[in-house]
């Protein structure tokens, strides 16, 4: 083997690690679309099980959630609402299941994070007088 053959196969070698160094760096540079979060009062979360929109008493539980979508602008499930009707009064409470069809949109930014900040509940059996499908405002972090 002369020095010439030596050369050629040093340079072959150094462009395919060149060659390969470049497609790893490539692969760093994929769409990395940030993903929507759902705050659940406790953390951030994508795809949770569980979740209340009143983080202040839980008024309300979402449970057994099963999604079937989750996208960067909406994400649409299935769960079990546990709702307290406050009858007599939120304290004595008269819990309800019931099977609903929930719907997160309307992300917004919040400290750096794609956040969902609206819920729309449509309920199997409307429990009360409420709109149905129900649409609630949805706390986007931790407050205070």
């Amino acid at each position: 083997m002369g020095l010439n053959f030596i050369i050629a196969i040093m340079n072959r070698i150094l462009a395919l690690a060149a060659a390969s160094l470049f497609a790893l760096s490539l692969s760093g540079c994929a769409d990395q679309t940030p993903t929507t979060q759902l705050y659940t009062c406790v953390n951030y979360s994508v795809e949770p099980t569980e979740f209340t929109p009143y983080c202040a008493d839980a008024g309300q539980v979402f449970s057994d959630i099963a999604w079937s979508n989750w996208g960067k602008d909406t994400a649409t499930g299935t769960a079990t609402a546990t709702t307290n009707l406050c009858d007599p009064d939120c304290v004595s409470g008269n819990f309800v299941l019931n099977d609903v069809t929930l719907v997160l949109s309307k992300p917004m930014q919040y400290e750096g994070k794609t956040v969902f900040s609206e819920l729309s509940v449509d309920y199997a059996e409307p429990i009360t007088e409420r709109e149905d499908p129900e649409t609630l405002s949805l706390v986007l972090g931790p407050i205070g």
